[in-house]
């Protein structure tokens, strides 16, 4: 699927007119923003409550919602679908924004930089500003310079009245970006500001029983807005590990993880490294086999290049020994998508084959599916450390024996093309084509959530004498087979 990239970062400054000292906001926007989202923003960093209509203007253009066409009695152009670049361009380009027309608050936004586009950015936000905004309803400028005569004045007789009138509002000099931003991150303002992107992520919070095909499809035309969301999703999951696998059929962190790997969200390796970082069994409480199928194909696809931080992870024996061979499948992918060249993977390979011939104690499941790995890509100048691994013992023999490592170690060897076109060696391409074959999301025969049928079949069923079912056996308990080795690494599979 072809992904339009992300527009630029538009740093606007915001003044409403006629008010001196000024009252002014400096905020930082998506260049491709819906002017009406703008207009909730804008109402959002000056303070005001959105309870008034509105209008763009720009040379002789007047821009708004077409229902609050009759209201003011006369042409505007509809704002539904415009985009703020449409308007804005260049710097100090400017557009003149009105609300409330009994008020008539007159606004100046200029357009003081275009930036590149950085998802790390959390946008919108307010970088700073200056005065608190007039209090709704106060009269428009003439209003306004009576209500400071009387709040700035103790003794006047309206005073105490204005002051409880304007509640919070009181101090005109009041004003504080961390409040603002913190109602622009609120997850609830962002969906209000984007109907369209609150119903899409609502209805990939949980599942359905079914793989919501036009869900997913739409999701990819608000990559703009949603990318943010999955971000703050993934961070909510490395944060609340336990909260998040406590919920039953919560899915929402797992279609963040998979877009933001087809859109190569590089903002979201950090917190993919963070997120497996953390308890094994609650991650896998929370991804499932995405640890075992898709993980290295998902960590190269974000690959912002930190080397380091999957170093650490492979280098950690408290992690997971099936997320350590991700991580480290991490690497094949990077090499068959050409980012990786064949030099650093030999180097990086070779680090970790020295790695774990010294660690103590040693992960043998891990550095079997490394030499594995090695052994895919042909990499013979690692034959002597893969051979010195084996001698030494330190191999799980279940994932590779050495009579297995000397055709495909030859120095005249190559990489097989069923390796070059294995689908888990490239990066992420398409979130439907990879989640909608899970099992969570497959019809039975009597049709997906189909209760009802499901009861009356089992009422036909003849009795059964109760089973005993064995206690259940951690992953990293002794496996009951006796053979000496951990459960995840014998009879789990």
């Amino acid at each position: 699927m072809d992904i339009t990239p992300l527009q630029s970062i538009y740093q606007l400054k915001i003044t409403l007119e006629g008010i001196h000292p000024p009252i002014w906001r400096r905020v930082q926007v998506a260049s491709d923003m819906d002017l009406n989202v703008f207009h909730q923003v804008l109402q959002t960093v000056m303070g005001w409550t959105g309870s008034h209509l509105h209008e763009f203007l720009i040379g002789d253009r007047r821009i708004g919602l077409l229902f609050d066409q009759e209201l003011l009695e006369q042409e505007i152009e509809d704002e539904t679908g415009l985009r703020l670049c449409s308007l804005l361009e260049q710097p100090q380009d400017r557009l003149g924004y009105s609300c409330d027309f009994g008020d008539s608050w007159q606004h100046e936004v200029l357009l003081e930089g275009v930036l590149p586009f950085d998802a790390a950015v959390r946008l919108p936000c307010c970088l700073e500003g200056k005065r608190g905004c007039p209090p709704e309803d106060i009269g428009g400028l003439g209003g306004y310079a009576d209500y400071l005569e009387i709040i700035n004045d103790a003794s006047h007789p309206n005073y105490e009245t204005i002051r409880e009138w304007a509640g919070m509002g009181a101090d005109p000099e009041h004003f504080d970006p961390q409040e603002v931003n913190a109602m622009l991150a609120d997850e609830a303002l962002w969906r209000d500001l984007a109907p369209a992107v609150r119903v899409t992520a609502d209805e990939l919070e949980y599942n359905l029983g079914y793989f919501p095909h036009e869900v997913v499809a739409a999701a990819h035309r608000w990559r703009r807005e949603l990318t943010p969301l999955f971000l703050v999703e993934l961070e909510r999951a490395a944060a609340n590990p336990e909260q998040l696998a406590a919920c039953d059929n919560y899915m929402l962190h797992l279609y963040a993880i998979y877009f933001l790997a087809q859109w190569r969200e590089p903002a979201a390796f950090p917190l993919l490294i963070e997120f497996f970082s953390g308890d094994s069994e609650l991650c896998y409480a929370m991804v499932g086999d995405l640890i075992t199928e898709d993980l290295g194909s998902i960590l190269a696809s974000v690959f912002n290049g930190d080397i380091g931080a999957l170093d650490t992870l492979v280098r950690n024996p408290k992690i997971d020994c099936f997320v350590r061979s991700s991580v480290i499948q991490t690497l094949v992918v990077l090499y068959v998508e050409e980012v990786y060249s064949r030099e650093q993977l030999v180097e990086q390979y070779s680090k970790w084959l020295i790695y774990f011939l010294q660690a103590t104690p040693c992960d043998q499941f891990t550095l079997g599916s490394l030499i594995r790995n090695i052994c895919e890509l042909s990499l013979f100048e690692l034959r002597p450390l893969v051979e010195k691994a084996f001698s030494l013992g330190r191999v799980d023999l279940s994932i590779i024996k050495l009579d297995q490592t000397k055709a495909s170690l030859a120095k005249n060897a190559s990489v097989q093309q069923d390796i070059l076109d294995n689908r888990y060696n490239h990066f992420t391409s398409d979130v439907a084509t990879q989640m909608s074959n899970w099992a969570c999301f497959r019809e039975d025969e009597f049709g997906a959530n189909d209760a009802d049928a499901l009861t009356d079949f089992a009422l036909d069923w003849p009795a059964v004498q109760p089973v005993h079912v064995e206690p259940k056996i951690g992953r990293n308990e002794p496996c009951p087979c006796g053979s000496g080795k951990k459960f995840k690494k014998c009879c789990l599979h």
